[in-house]
């Protein structure tokens, strides 16, 4: 399951013993969204390469499992810009906190 949102879909960057390891991979899905991905993976429609917030609620209930163990994927930053000065809308400020909560508890796994 290829998730457009990587860098590169078709090459998982991740680490073993502190060292870069690259897969090489291919898939029949190819997503925009980590939780579509996820979904596909619960489906048992493939393998899916994905952060902890869209996948720790089911790797906690065992409808997912890991494949690579002592593997690790690289952290990836997540922001929000906007424009200082202006007053934030309502509606922003509640998806940036709704956001912020959303990837904060997948560190719980």
């Amino acid at each position: 399951i290829l998730d457009s949102n990587l860098r590169n879909s078709k090459r998982w960057l991740l680490k073993k013993d502190g060292e870069d390891v690259i897969i090489e991979v291919d898939g029949g899905f190819l997503v925009n969204s980590a939780r579509a991905a996820c979904a596909l993976a619960v489906a048992s429609r493939g393998i899916s390469f994905s952060p902890m917030f869209a996948i720790s609620e089911h790797l906690r209930t065992g409808d997912l499992v890991t494949l690579l163990d002592g593997y690790e994927g690289n952290p990836s930053p997540v922001s929000a810009v906007y424009l200082e000065g202006r007053r934030l809308p309502k509606k922003v400020r509640a998806l940036i906190d709704f956001a912020s909560e959303d990837i904060k508890s997948a560190d719980v796994y």
